[in-house]
Parts: C-alpha cells; sequence; structure tokens
C-alpha cells in the first residue's frame, strides 16, 4: 500500500508540474496572442488611414485636372504625354545614329557637281604619278637584284 501511495504521490508531483507547465505556455501563448491582436490592430488602422488617403489624393487629382482643363490647359503637356514624346524622341535618336554614320562618308564631297569632276580629275593624276612612281622602283629594285649564280654550294 505504501508503495502505491508513493506511486501515486510522484505521479500527482508530475501531474502538478505538467499543469504549471502548461500553465505557463498558455499565459506566454496568451501574452503572445495579446501582442499579435494589438499588432494587427494598429496595421488595420494604419490600411483604413492609407486607404482614406488614397481616397482623398485621387478626389484632389480629379479635382485639379478638371481645373486644369476648365483653365484650357493643352493635352499634350500632361506628364503622361511628355514621357511618351521623350520615349519617341529617345527612339528617334537611335535610328539617326546609323544615319549619320552613313552621311560622314558623303560630308568631303562638294556640292558642285563640276568641282567634283576637278577633284576627280586631281585624284586620276595623283593616282597616275604614284603608279609611275611605283613602277620605275619596281625596275630599280630588278635592275639591282644580281641574278641567281647556278652553281651550287657544297
Amino acid at each position: 500500500m505504501e508503495l502505491e501511495l508513493t506511486s501515486l504521490r510522484k505521479k500527482l508531483t508530475a501531474a502538478l508540474v505538467l499543469e504549471k507547465h502548461l500553465q505557463e505556455d498558455l499565459k506566454k501563448t496568451e501574452e503572445h496572442l495579446a501582442m499579435e491582436k494589438a499588432k494587427a490592430d494598429s496595421r488595420t488602422q494604419n490600411m483604413k488611414f492609407l486607404k482614406d488617403k488614397s481616397e482623398d489624393f485621387k478626389f484632389r487629382i480629379k479635382a485639379a485636372e478638371e481645373q486644369l482643363s476648365a483653365s484650357g490647359m493643352d493635352p499634350s503637356l500632361t506628364h503622361q504625354s511628355l514621357v511618351s514624346l521623350s520615349e519617341k524622341l529617345s527612339e528617334l535618336k537611335q535610328q539617326t545614329v546609323p544615319l549619320k554614320k552613313k552621311l560622314e562618308s558623303y560630308l568631303d564631297l562638294t556640292p558642285n557637281p563640276s568641282l567634283a569632276r576637278v577633284k576627280i580629275e586631281e585624284a586620276k593624276r595623283e593616282l597616275n604619278a604614284l603608279e609611275a612612281e611605283f613602277s620605275s622602283k619596281v625596275d630599280m629594285m630588278a635592275l639591282s637584284v644580281p641574278e641567281p649564280s647556278k652553281r651550287r654550294f657544297t
């Protein structure tokens, strides 16, 4: 019987300790829940405030747009249209880069056709002079190179 009593005391002690731990865990959980609920309430209030502010801004924007329209503002001066025009401008600039490079080769040409013919004739004379000089140098080299001997070196 004493053994049973000791066994029951141990079980009762273990149950009491377990109950104490469970109560502590419950208390911590309730505290944590209260903190999370406070955070959620704060976030809900913040979200409501931001929604109200957003609605207010929408109303103000609409009123400002109506006021600008009534005063005769040109729609092409709005931010959105200016951004669109800026994008188109940058696209056109990108398209002109290869065209400018192609045009550079023609910039040194004279606008007068007769002057262009004169330049062509000058270039032909210069080419003929260079060919004659080249030909004479090749002839000089051919004369200065000795003919190979027919003897073999051993």
